[in-house]
């Protein structure tokens, strides 16, 4: 019991780069792979940065110090050998508002179908359904992406190639990502001071199209990774 409970320890204390997404992924960019039948990943990540700034709230300047620190979960489990599922919870979120934060914030879900080979199993396929449920008390804060506070939802396509068609995780592979994702934002505030006035509230749906490219070149027992990702507004 105490080797099982020292385990379960050591597994939510892991540093994991892709903590939010899951699956087979950098960073920020899915790969096409998904996890085999059975599979079960548990891992954690913190971010801490702070700078020295200006208040620009005061009637005169003022220094401040400007926060963003976050702590995400991560589980994912292949259901079969061409779905598995990532269920991510932004645990902590500093808001940058006075004496408030959120404690859990947001649910990230993710279910992707995938490992669809084709042309000599150098290239794969997938395609996503991803889900941000607003379980945080604050959206939209300052320093992390765009959110409505409901439940936002989007689709996804990734392609990946592997120059090793036969160790693909231990060769040089590029992976491209392009989706459309809805913020569900309709009639909602998405807007409002630090002093909780001049609220603004949508009036449409914000839309947005997604994308990410990303590269991966092992070396031994480390991964050097390079990727850009980014969104274009469809409607804002």
């Amino acid at each position: 019991m105490k080797k099982l409970s020292l385990l379960l320890l050591v597994l939510l204390l892991i540093i994991s780069v892709n903590a939010q997404t899951g699956s087979k992924s950098l960073i920020h960019v899915q790969t096409a792979r998904t996890f085999n039948q059975g599979w079960l990943v548990a891992g954690t990540d913190l971010s801490f940065f702070t700078k020295l700034g200006t208040n620009l709230l005061a009637p005169t300047d003022q220094a401040a110090n400007w926060w963003l620190v976050s702590n995400n979960i991560v589980m994912t489990y292949g259901i079969i050998d061409n779905l598995d599922l990532t269920a991510a919870l932004r645990l902590y979120q500093d808001t940058n508002r006075p004496g408030e934060y959120n404690l859990p914030d947001d649910i990230f879900l993710n279910l992707k179908a995938g490992s669809f080979s084709f042309g000599g199993r150098r290239f794969y396929g997938s395609g996503m359904i991803k889900m941000r449920i607003g379980t945080g008390d604050t959206p939209n804060y300052i320093f992390q992406e765009y959110a409505s506070g409901g439940v936002e939802y989007g689709v996804m396509a990734a392609l990946s190639y592997h120059v090793d068609p036969y160790l693909p995780d231990r060769s040089f592979s590029t992976h491209l990502n392009i989706g459309w994702y809805n913020h569900n934002d309709a009639g909602k505030i998405v807007y409002e001071d630090s002093r909780g006035q001049n609220q603004q509230k949508a009036s449409f749906n914000a839309t947005e199209l997604q994308y990410g490219l990303g590269f991966v070149y092992p070396v031994g027992e480390v991964d050097f990774m390079l990727e850009v990702h980014g969104v274009n507004y469809i409607e804002q």
